[in-house]
């Protein structure tokens, strides 16, 4: 499989493209949350850039460079901890298949229906790739090709 690297450069310009659009919708934030482990990185960024506090989700669906069928949480974040009608981000490295956000995003429903007012997300990924620009409210980057991703944090 090739890989293509992406640097702290180009990290940096993709999380300005983000930035950029979440000033466009006036959108203000209480708290972001982190896919561990290649989403906490930009989500630390983020957090820096937008004066708030980071959490982390910590899951994975892959065994090194293959995929798997079921996801395993190793660090869990409890939805319902959040103040009710809270705004959050949540955020990852790329969007690939789509599986963790709709994974995080049934994670959300299920908490956040017991809850009155709910708490109210956007996602937000570095990279998405065209099939899955839709699942995510705010990427730096839509990418085509099947190219293995790597960041330089990954190294």
């Amino acid at each position: 499989m090739n890989e293509f690297i992406y640097k702290n450069e180009s990290v940096n310009s993709l999380l300005k493209t983000i930035l950029s659009q979440i000033q466009e919708t006036e959108s203000k934030y209480d708290c972001i949350i982190g896919i561990g482990r290649g989403g906490l990185i930009p989500a630390v960024m983020l957090g820096y850039k937008l004066d708030l506090k980071v959490y982390n989700l910590g899951i994975s669906s892959y065994k090194g460079k293959t995929q798997t069928s079921s996801f395993t949480v190793y660090q869990d974040f409890h939805f319902d901890d959040i103040s009710k009608g809270s705004k959050v981000l949540i955020v990852d490295d790329i969007c690939d298949s789509g599986n963790t956000i709709n994974f995080i995003k049934q994670k959300v429903r299920r908490a956040t229906s017991i809850m009155h007012d709910g708490v109210e997300c956007n996602y937000a990924a570095l990279l998405t790739r065209e099939k899955t620009q839709d699942l995510v409210d705010f990427t730096g980057a839509v990418i085509e090709g099947g190219e293995w991703i790597v960041f330089g944090w990954d190294k």
